[in-house]
């Protein structure tokens, strides 16, 4: 499908993201979410033009710095076609299973231990 988008002439492919999601939320969201970065790298590897876009990684859940390599990474490999888009997260539950003490305000990602 990414291919055929591709050769279209679609401007960008969107790559949301949930690293989990809450039982009570899988029905109105649906239960299975890739992971974007990886998602957008293996569509970049396999398409010549269209860009790749997260479609919104939620910060908050990861260390930035790391998300910063990763994005950089496929930028350079994708020949500058990853795009990053990121969120303060809208899903409490979200936070709660992976053990992340909610975001202390709207946009400031929160400081993980480890």
């Amino acid at each position: 499908m990414a291919r055929r988008a591709d050769q279209l002439g679609f401007d960008a492919i969107q790559f949301p993201e949930h690293i989990v999601m809450p039982g009570d939320m899988a029905p109105l969201m649906n239960a299975y979410w890739p992971h974007a970065l990886t998602a957008m790298a293996f569509v970049a590897g396999a398409t010549e033009r269209i860009r790749v876009n997260s479609s919104v990684v939620v910060l908050p859940l990861h260390d930035p710095l790391h998300v910063a390599k990763q994005l950089a990474t496929l930028d350079v490999l994708s020949s500058g076609r990853a795009m990053l888009a990121v969120g303060s997260g809208h899903t409490a539950g979200e936070f709660t299973a992976l053990g992340i003490p909610s975001r202390s305000a709207v946009g400031a990602p929160t400081k993980r231990s480890g």
